[in-house]
């Protein structure tokens, strides 16, 4: 007879639990959030279950700064914060510069829109409010 020994299910650790909570919190599916993470939803469940099985052995999934920062905007979930947790070191490299945005006034924007045709008008102000929220859905903004 041979003897099988099973490999015990690691810790999920802070991240995996705080991603899952978070989750539960927001009533997202795994689905729904790997989607809007752009993740797989067997890679979010495998960062989220705090392991994966290769070969019959659990391993812990390390996700990327990437990963983490799609996850965290995902869960609307502070960048620093999620670091913290997956136990990754913050930088302000982390976020990207914000150079090149210039604040625009009123009489501008409204001038900018009177001379735009109404399928311009109705583009820029969807590309504004997937600016307020990265995952809201174009397609419905432009049927619209």
């Amino acid at each position: 007879m041979i003897a099988v020994e099973a490999t015990p299910i690691p810790d999920r650790g802070e991240f995996a639990r705080e991603m899952e909570q978070r989750r539960v919190r927001l009533g997202m599916r795994k689905s729904t959030a790997a989607k809007r993470a752009k993740l797989s939803p067997s890679t979010w469940g495998q960062i989220e279950n705090g392991y994966y099985s290769q070969r019959g052995v659990r391993n812990t999934p390390n996700p990327e700064k990437c990963t983490i920062r799609a996850i965290a905007n995902a869960l609307n979930w502070e960048l620093e914060d999620a670091y913290a947790k997956a136990g990754v070191e913050y930088g302000p490299d982390d976020l990207p510069p914000n150079d090149d945005v210039q604040p625009i006034d009123d009489g501008t924007f409204l001038e900018l829109l009177g001379g735009m045709l109404p399928m311009q008008r109705k583009v820029l102000l969807g590309l504004m409010r997937t600016m307020h929220d990265p995952h809201t859905d174009v397609d419905k903004l432009l049927a619209a």
